[in-house]
């Protein structure tokens, strides 16, 4: 998605709905993870997906930013999907620019092949 879609400043604050519109969309990023984890045991890492909502709670613009993850094309895309055509609660007073970040580590029972007690 353009980034040149949104324009002018954000000052606008979220709303509670809107927050847990995005931790709950940004849970089920869990579940891509988990797929490519099968793909690549020793995946594991923090990324941000920064968000612009605009006034009416269109997101106009997204990005996934690698923080310290590893190359995994078909996990960003995953991911993206999950954001793709998101449609917010509107934030108070304006438009506004959320950064969620997702750290995704490995359970140690999947690591070792032993559930931690």
């Amino acid at each position: 998605m353009p980034a040149n879609e949104c324009v002018g400043e954000c000052d606008g604050a979220p709303t509670d709905e809107l927050t847990e519109r995005i931790r709950a969309r940004g849970a089920s990023a869990r579940e891509c993870y988990e797929q490519q984890l099968q793909k690549n045991p020793k995946l594991f890492g923090s990324l941000h997906v920064a968000l612009h909502v605009e006034p009416n709670g269109r997101v106009c613009s997204r990005k996934i930013e690698r923080i310290d993850f590893p190359e995994s094309p078909e996990l960003m895309a995953c991911i993206d999907g999950l954001f793709a055509d998101l449609h917010l609660p509107p934030p108070r007073g304006g438009c506004l620019l959320v950064v969620l970040p997702l750290n995704f580590t490995i359970k140690e029972e999947e690591r070792t092949g032993t559930p931690t007690p």
